[in-house]
C-alpha cells in the first residue's frame, strides 16, 4: 500500500494549534494537580466539571495524571447502581474540582461553596467575557439573541450552557449554528422573520466564541436586515476568538493549493470540525484525526501530490507532530514546508487566575490542621 502514497509535499499550517485560553486552563490544571501532590495527598483525584478542553488524546493523558470528569463520576454511578441526582452528589467531601476552559453555570459556584469543595474557574478569557454580556443583557430585560451549538445527538456545547445559563429563559433565543448553517440566505432571514419578535423589545445578539466565522458573518447581516434594532456590540468581529478567525483564514488561504486537507482535532472538537468543513466546503478532500494510526493509506490516491495540515485550538504539538512522523515515515523522502502565519499570532497564555490558583495552597494547609 505505501508504493501508492505519491505524497511530495505536506504544507503545515502556520496558524494552528493551541489559543490563549486552552494554553491557560493547561497552566492552570498543571499547577493545580502540583499544589495537590505537594500539600494535599499525592493519590488525591482532581475532578472536571467538563472535559477540560474537547480533545480526546489531552483528555486521556489528564486521565492518566489522576484527574477525572463529572461524566466519569456518573458513568461508575450507573454502572453501580448508585442514586443520585447530580454529578455534585457524587464527589467525595471537600474535593479540588476545576472548570472548564469552555465556561460553568454559576450553579457550580454554588453547589461547590455548599459541599465545603474548592472550585478553581479555569474558563477562557473571551468566554468569561461573553458571559458577562449575557449576564448584564439579562439583568437588563433585553432579549438575547445567542449564536450556538447543539450537536446532532440533542448535546448542547458546554460553552453554550456556560452562556444561556445566564439568561432566563424567556429572555432568550438560541440560534443553533446546527439548524441554521446550511440554510440559504433568504431561508435564513425566513427562519428569522418565523420567530415574530416584538419590535419594541431591545435585542442584544451574542455568540458561542468556536463558530464558523463565514457562518457568523451571515448570521450577522441576516439579524441586522430582520431586527436592525438588535444591539451588536462589535459587528465585525462578533464574539468570536481572534484565534479561530485566524486559523480559518489560514486554512482558506492554504486550500486552494493542496489536494488534501488534514485536520488534527477530535470529532467532537467544534472548532477542529469547522476547520474541517472548511476544506470539504472548498472541494478538497477533509479529514480529522486524533492519532496517527487513524490514518487511512486509502485516502492518499495517486492524485494527492500536496497535503495540508492544520490543528484545532485544544490540540498541542505533541498531538500533532506523531501525525507528521507517521507521514514521512512512509515516504521518507517527503518534503515538510512550515508555512508562516497568515496573521501574526503572540505566543502567549491568557491570564491566569493565579489568587485563586494560590488559594488552593491555603485550602489543602487548612485540611491539614483539622
Amino acid at each position: 500500500m505505501s508504493s501508492e502514497f505519491v505524497v511530495e509535499q505536506i504544507d503545515v499550517v502556520g496558524n494552528r494549534g493551541l489559543c490563549g485560553g486552552v494554553k491557560m486552563a493547561f497552566e492552570g490544571a498543571d499547577q493545580a494537580k502540583a499544589i495537590v501532590d505537594e500539600f494535599g495527598k499525592s493519590s488525591r483525584i482532581i475532578y472536571l466539571t467538563w472535559d477540560l478542553v474537547n480533545n480526546e488524546p489531552v483528555m486521556n493523558m489528564y486521565r492518566e495524571r489522576g484527574f477525572k470528569t463529572f461524566e466519569d463520576l456518573v458513568k461508575e454511578a450507573h454502572e453501580n447502581g448508585t442514586r443520585f441526582n447530580t454529578a455534585w452528589d457524587l464527589l467525595p467531601k471537600r474535593s479540588v474540582v476545576l472548570g472548564s476552559a469552555h465556561g460553568d453555570q454559576p450553579v457550580f459556584f454554588e453547589k461547590a461553596a455548599k459541599g465545603d469543595h474548592y472550585f478553581l474557574n479555569l474558563a477562557c478569557q473571551l468566554v468569561k467575557k461573553v458571559n458577562r454580556l449575557a449576564l448584564d443583557a439579562d439583568v437588563k430585560g433585553e432579549l438575547v439573541f445567542y449564536a450556538g451549538k447543539i450537536y446532532p445527538d440533542g448535546t448542547i456545547h458546554p460553552e453554550t450552557t456556560s452562556s444561556l445559563s445566564r439568561i432566563k429563559s424567556e429572555n432568550q433565543i438560541l440560534l443553533d449554528e446546527t439548524q441554521l448553517k446550511d440554510l440559504s440566505d433568504i431561508d435564513l432571514r425566513a427562519y428569522l422573520k418565523g420567530l415574530n419578535l416584538p419590535r419594541e423589545r431591545t435585542k442584544e445578539i451574542l455568540s458561542q466564541t468556536t463558530l464558523s466565522p463565514r457562518y457568523l458573518d451571515r448570521l450577522y447581516a441576516a439579524v441586522a436586515e430582520v431586527y436592525p434594532e438588535t444591539i451588536f456590540r462589535d459587528r465585525e468581529k462578533g464574539d468570536l476568538c481572534p484565534a479561530m478567525r485566524n486559523r480559518s483564514l489560514a486554512a482558506y488561504q492554504t486550500l486552494p493549493t493542496v489536494d488534501m486537507w488534514l485536520v488534527v482535532g477530535s470529532k467532537h472538537s467544534h472548532n477542529s470540525q469547522e476547520l474541517k468543513e472548511s476544506g470539504t466546503e472548498q472541494g478538497v478532500p477533509s479529514y480529522s484525526i486524533d492519532y496517527p494510526h487513524e490514518l487511512d493509506l486509502e485516502w492518499f490516491n495517486p492524485a494527492v501530490k500536496k497535503v495540508g495540515i492544520t490543528s484545532g485550538a485544544s490540540v498541542p504539538d505533541w498531538v500533532l507532530t506523531p501525525v507528521i512522523d507517521r507521514l514521512t515515515s512512509i515516504n521518507p523522502s517527503v518534503r515538510i514546508n512550515w508555512l508562516d502565519q497568515v496573521v501574526k499570532e503572540l505566543n502567549k497564555t491568557f491570564v491566569l487566575p493565579q489568587k485563586e490558583i494560590d488559594g488552593l495552597k491555603d485550602w489543602l494547609l487548612a485540611e491539614a490542621t483539622h
